[in-house]
């Protein structure tokens, strides 16, 4: 399965949940304020058609080129009873453009966001983890 089948377009606003996480994991990897100024700006364009937590962004209706690149702005881990998954946000042309949630030990398949609380930066200390709630939310 490619990347394009993994989402399907839509038009809508961020859910609360979806405004806390990216406000929280954007403020824990001190991403430019330029970034962070975006976050009322933002349309979903697209969501995940399966279980995991996958978004893309419009910002004022813009989206960056596909051709520029992703760049991470924010590249996390936390850990489920199941297993230790990854999230990060992305931008690219300088706008946000999405974030998802993968499977960092294939353990599990993130099914939730996690809580902003349950996220390390991905290069920390595994030990780290033990002392972090096993937190997600529901999403969808």
């Amino acid at each position: 399965m490619n990347k394009r089948e993994l989402v399907q377009p839509c038009e809508r606003p961020l859910t609360t949940t979806e405004v806390e996480l990216l406000a929280g994991s954007l403020g824990r990897s001190f991403a430019a304020q330029e970034l962070q100024a975006q976050i009322p700006l933002l349309m979903v364009v697209a969501e995940s058609t399966s279980s995991w937590p996958i978004l893309e962004f419009s910002v004022s209706g813009r989206r960056g080129l596909v051709k520029a690149g992703m760049n991470n702005v924010g590249d996390f881990q936390y850990k489920t009873a199941k297993g230790l998954l990854g999230f990060f946000v992305f931008e690219r042309d300088g706008l946000l453009a999405g974030m998802e949630c993968w499977s960092i030990d294939g353990q599990t398949e993130p099914d939730a966001w996690p809580s902003v609380e349950a996220l390390l930066p991905l290069n920390a200390d595994a030990k780290d983890l033990l002392t972090r709630p096993n937190t997600a939310s529901s999403w969808g």
